[in-house]
């Protein structure tokens, strides 16, 4: 289901399948608690594809059990849970996602991350009726709402899907991996805390990694700069989540053949550019407190 492994985008037939049959791997071999990790996926099926692998079927107005990719989602008009792995009921579910959106709307699944999955013009509000739909049916069938929780929309709704029909606890990704490795404890020290990121844009603002480091850094009143391969619209939203400037690596027009090629010697140009805005803003303290 990831996007790096996708030969080709099609965004409208790709499916969450391969991650229900990875889980339903882990069930077969006797694991009672699962994590699983959302994020950077090349679907957008609302996880149908993966509960259509662990014995859920999504049924048309026949009674015919319907596709799993994301053109197919308008055509679910109930779902049959009969065949479900019987094991999901003694398991545990986390969901570890590095997005906090929900599942419908400006902020959701397909008008935030639709686009680099392949969608454009009119597929994004077909997409969306069909997830709408989707959330209707399912909602209905499980007697529960959760479509407005962050992390519904982590790849491509399959946050949604394991929250529903599995229980699964939805947990920020970044704020897990930070305990992890004691960031608090380490920021305890720290005068300045330097993030980075492969491209920044209005996305980085939903649960990214400069989101989680900036707020922890926040709390603390530390700055924190962030470096990033690219700067792209809607960047700034981080500004109000404690990362005070960020410098991107790739300061001049190049191609892309450039850009990696030369990454180290870009990635040494924007530190030292960092490393001079420190300096001034020093040197201005200097002075205003003289």
């Amino acid at each position: 289901s990831g996007l790096a492994l996708a030969p080709e985008k099609k965004p409208l037939t790709a499916t969450s399948y391969g991650t229900g049959e990875l889980i339903a791997h882990a069930l077969a071999h006797g694991f009672k608690e699962i994590t699983v990790t959302v994020g950077g996926s090349a679907v957008n099926d609302g996880g149908v594809g993966m509960l259509r692998a662990l014995g859920y079927r999504f049924l048309d107005a026949r009674g015919a059990e319907v596709g799993c990719g994301a053109q197919d989602l308008q055509k679910i008009v109930s779902v049959d849970g009969g065949g479900r792995m019987a094991a999901l009921s003694d398991c545990k579910f986390t969901v570890l996602c590095d997005v906090s959106n929900p599942l419908l709307g400006e902020y959701g699944a397909t008008y935030v991350y639709g686009g680099q999955k392949g969608l454009s013009g009119e597929q994004f509000a077909r997409v969306e009726a069909g997830m709408v739909h989707f959330a209707d049916v399912a909602e209905q069938y499980l007697g529960i709402r959760c479509r407005e929780q962050a992390g519904m929309g982590a790849a491509g709704g399959m946050g949604f899907a394991l929250k529903a029909f599995l229980d699964a606890e939805i947990r920020p990704g970044i704020e897990t991996v930070l305990a992890m490795i004691g960031m608090d404890e380490r920021m305890a020290a720290a005068d300045l805390v330097i993030t980075g990121e492969g491209r920044t844009d209005a996305q980085s603002a939903f649960g990214k990694a400069p989101a989680g480091v900036g707020e922890m850094a926040k709390r603390r009143n530390i700055p924190v700069v962030l470096i990033s391969g690219a700067l792209g619209d809607g960047f700034e939203r981080l500004y109000g989540q404690g990362v005070h400037v960020a410098v991107p690596c790739v300061d001049r027009l190049s191609s892309f053949k450039y850009v990696t090629r030369h990454a180290e010697e870009q990635l040494k140009r924007a530190a030292s550019r960092a490393a001079k805005l420190i300096a001034i803003g020093r040197q201005i303290r200097g002075k205003c407190t003289r």
